[in-house]
């Protein structure tokens, strides 16, 4: 007796599947289709997953990977599935789905593997936040979907929704960063707006009121990148400065002391910044002579302190975009900072 499998070569686009037959051929000549017992092989796991259903899922695109089915001491001649990139633009979306977040147009559980987000060409950035997400349009607009009890969809309301929704009079867009409740957009022009939770001022425009609409941080132009934890945010400006707003009860916002602020402060001492990300209650700036600084939740630490690059796996790629993760837990949990994500977003390109 021989194993075969059907099909012996096949294409998916990252997030695609391919479902395999393994056919068994007897010595006699008969043929039959077998299910059981039989252990399905990918030669690079990383690109694509296989299981005992035989459903093939493309993980991130690259070089051919050979399926193989071993029953008992046989073992099938290779199949070859090739996985490409999902068109330009296409949003994927997996994990947790219970206020809609994967914006597929259906609330359910959970997947455990990417879904296309529904009517999502054309996007530039992505960011994932409890519960929700968020998207920039080639043409500068900005999309949101999922969780929206704070107006983090800046669609006006507070009612989730299960596919994107356009959020009101935002244009000229072209990052988005989404923490808590909070979402954080830059625009061309260097200005920052931001909308949804704002109890402890993260919303940067003077006051402690949520908006379900975007309103303009206070006092910030000539921004160029931004950044966005579970309750703060931060801005990197054109001259190497980084500015900080909203809670503070770690010292993330890095000016010595505790004391949340609601419109934008100057971390002092640090210049020649390059970029800033951000951790749930800590946050970093990476500097023009490749050293990184950061402060906030390590204990004790309230001030900008030198760190050693460290590299830091958020969630698994999905595609060749820029990968962002959300949320405050997840079925397979991943740490980060002080929380555990619950789903990940990805940009196909």
């Amino acid at each position: 007796m021989s194993i075969g499998i059907t099909p012996a070569s096949a294409s998916i686009v990252v997030g695609g599947k391919q479902l395999y037959t393994a056919v068994a051929t007897y010595a006699n000549g008969p043929t039959a289709n077998v299910t059981a017992q039989v252990t399905w092989t990918a030669s690079d796991p990383s690109t694509v997953s296989i299981g005992a259903s035989a459903l093939a899922f493309g993980l991130k695109a690259g070089r051919p990977v050979t399926i193989t089915a071993t029953l008992g001491g046989l073992t099938s001649n290779p199949a070859s599935l090739t996985v490409t990139p999902p068109p330009g633009g296409l949003v994927l979306d997996w994990g947790v789905d219970e206020s809609g977040e994967l914006g597929n147009g259906t609330i359910a559980s959970y997947s455990d593997f990417p879904v296309a987000v529904s009517g999502s060409q054309n996007a530039i950035a992505v960011a994932a936040g409890g519960g929700f997400n968020l998207a920039v349009r080639a043409d500068g607009t900005v999309e949101a979907w999922g969780l929206n009890n704070f107006g983090q969809l800046g669609n006006g309301s507070t009612t989730n929704s299960s596919v994107p929704q356009p959020v009101a009079n935002l244009t000229g867009a072209i990052d988005v960063k989404a923490g808590s409740g909070l979402s954080v957009a830059l625009k061309t022009d260097g200005t920052v707006w931001a909308w949804g939770w704002n109890s402890n001022g993260q919303l940067g425009n003077g006051t402690n009121t949520d908006s379900h609409v975007p309103v303009q941080v206070q006092s910030l132009s000539g921004a160029v990148a931004i950044a966005a934890g579970w309750t703060f945010a931060m801005a990197l400006k054109s001259d190497g400065s980084v500015w900080a707003w909203g809670f503070n009860g770690n010292g993330q916002l890095g000016n010595g002391g505790t004391a949340s602020a609601n419109v934008p402060g100057q971390v002092p001492g640090l210049t020649g910044v390059i970029d800033v990300k951000e951790g749930t209650a800590h946050s970093l700036a990476l500097k023009s002579d490749g050293s990184v600084w950061a402060w906030g939740y390590n204990l004790d630490s309230r001030g900008p302190i030198r760190k050693r690059r460290q590299h830091r796996q958020q969630c698994a790629r999905a595609g060749a975009g820029p990968l962002r993760g959300g949320g405050d837990r997840r079925r397979r949990p991943v740490q980060h900072g002080l929380e555990i994500r619950r789903h990940c977003l990805d940009l196909g390109r």
